[in-house]
C-alpha cells in the first residue's frame, strides 16, 4: 500500500499563505489602533485652536424659582474650526449641576447672548464646554473647557 503525502512545494506555499495571513490580520489591527489615536489627537488639536468662554451670565427668572433662564454671553476667540455646539454646566453652591447644550456653530470672534433653560436655582458657576461633530453627527467633547463665576 502506497501512503500519499503534502509534496514539500506545498507544504512550503502553504506555510507562505499562513505567513501572509497572520500578516495581514496584525495589519489590520495596527492600522485600527494608529487610526483611533490619531483621530484623538487630531480632536485635541482641533480643541486647543477653539477657545470658548462665557464672560457675562445674568438670571433673568425671579429668586428660588425653577426653572432659570440665564442669558449667557460667550467669546470665542480667533481661529479654529467650526465647532458644532457648546455644553453649558450650570453649578450652585451645594454642588449641584445641571448640563444645557446650546447647538450650532460659535463663529470666531463672536460673541452672541443665548438665553438657555436650567434647572439650577442659585447657580453660580457655569463651564464652558465646546464640542465637534463627526460624519455621523455624534458628539466629540473637547477635554479643555472653561469656567466662568457669576453672582446670582
Amino acid at each position: 500500500m502506497k501512503k500519499k503525502g503534502l509534496s514539500a512545494i506545498i507544504t512550503v506555499l502553504m506555510f507562505i499563505l499562513l505567513a501572509f495571513v497572520a500578516a495581514g490580520i496584525i495589519w489590520v489591527v495596527i492600522q485600527n489602533v494608529v487610526g483611533e489615536s490619531t483621530d484623538q489627537i487630531n480632536l485635541g488639536v482641533d480643541c486647543l485652536n477653539v477657545a470658548i468662554a462665557a464672560t457675562k451670565v445674568v438670571n433673568s427668572t425671579p429668586y428660588d424659582a425653577s426653572p432659570v433662564t440665564y442669558s449667557v454671553t460667550l467669546d470665542r476667540s480667533p481661529g479654529g474650526l467650526a465647532i458644532g455646539g457648546v455644553k453649558l454646566r450650570f453649578t450652585n453652591a451645594t454642588g449641584i449641576s445641571d448640563v444645557v447644550d446650546v447647538p450650532g456653530n460659535i463663529k470666531p470672534l463672536d460673541r452672541p447672548i443665548n438665553s438657555v433653560v436650567s434647572t439650577i436655582t442659585n447657580g453660580n458657576n457655569v463651564e464652558v464646554i465646546a464640542y465637534f461633530k463627526d460624519t455621523s453627527g455624534n458628539e466629540l467633547l473637547c477635554s479643555i473647557s472653561t469656567s466662568f463665576d457669576f453672582i446670582v
